[in-house]
């Protein structure tokens, strides 16, 4: 069964990534054709601070991005891999979980994209190692919110129960409804009505995108090679490419039999 899920991954990724399959999933390597979209649009997909419980939590928000003009069509499958690889480095994702949150106010009917969602799907069932403990799903757009109902249903039972609507028109509506499942607003971007800042380095506001690559240089810093070698030309113009952006910008496998949780310590 293992040597089965190792073959379903890399059969994905090679399809997803092409000839960047086999670099290391980094904003450096594989991912270095997709800096650009994730810098203008820092929330398109991220990882929050964790619930309540402990549990990972990623973010994911579509609204305001024109996805007509990046021609890469598996540019936002490669993001959502890499953020899901991200988790998976913490111990915590391992053992309890993933809770994922999803904005959809606004939206437009060109941010559904049948063929996105099943390599995505696809890739949450059959390739990528990750317990998904619940689906939050904020303010959807009617066809979306019937074309998740028939996923679901499809999906079986477990996704079925674990999928969340909170359909308030305030903000503080919906913070009502996520606090019932231990997801608070100084934890939450404020393009929900969170109140999440951003990261700080050296005095300067940072994207999580930027803070990210800058850790990412600093790993690589810690083996024998000099420093100021790994700050080579391809990071500088990087850095340089990306303006500093607020979180607020407009701009079954996979699955197992632990429920979501309301007011209560997970097992």
């Amino acid at each position: 069964e293992s040597a089965k899920l190792l073959v379903s991954y890399w059969k994905q990724r090679v399809f997803i990534f092409k000839d960047k399959a086999f670099l290391p999933m980094t904003l450096r390597g594989a991912m270095s054709d997709d800096v650009e979209l994730m810098a203008d649009f820092p929330n398109l997909i991220r990882i929050l601070p964790d619930d309540k419980f402990g549990r990972t939590v990623i973010f994911r928000d579509p609204t305001g991005v024109d996805f007509g003009a990046y021609h890469d069509a598996n540019s936002l499958i490669r993001i959502c891999w890499y953020v899901f690889h991200l988790a998976l480095e913490k111990e915590s994702t391992q053992t309890l979980g993933i809770v994922y949150l999803e904005n959809h106010r606004p939206s437009r009917l060109h941010h559904f994209n049948p063929r996105r969602a099943k390599i995505f799907m696809a890739s949450l069932r059959y390739a990528l190692p990750i317990r998904i403990r619940a689906v939050h799903i904020i303010r959807p757009h009617v066809l979306y919110m019937k074309t998740l109902e028939i996923e679901a249903f499809l999906a079986g039972q477990y996704f079925r129960t674990r999928v969340k609507w909170h359909t308030g028109n305030a903000d503080h509506e919906v913070n009502m409804s996520l606090e019932k499942y231990g997801l608070y607003p100084e934890s939450l971007p404020t393009t929900i009505g969170g109140t999440l800042d951003r990261e700080t380095r050296n005095g300067q506001k940072l994207s999580w995108i930027e803070e990210q690559l800058y850790m990412e240089m600093d790993v690589t810093s810690l083996g024998d090679s000099d420093p100021e070698d790994d700050f080579d030309d391809e990071t500088t113009d990087l850095l340089e490419g990306l303006e500093v952006h607020s979180f607020d910008s407009d701009s079954d496998e996979g699955f197992d039999d632990v429920g979501d949780f309301e007011d209560e310590e997970p097992e």
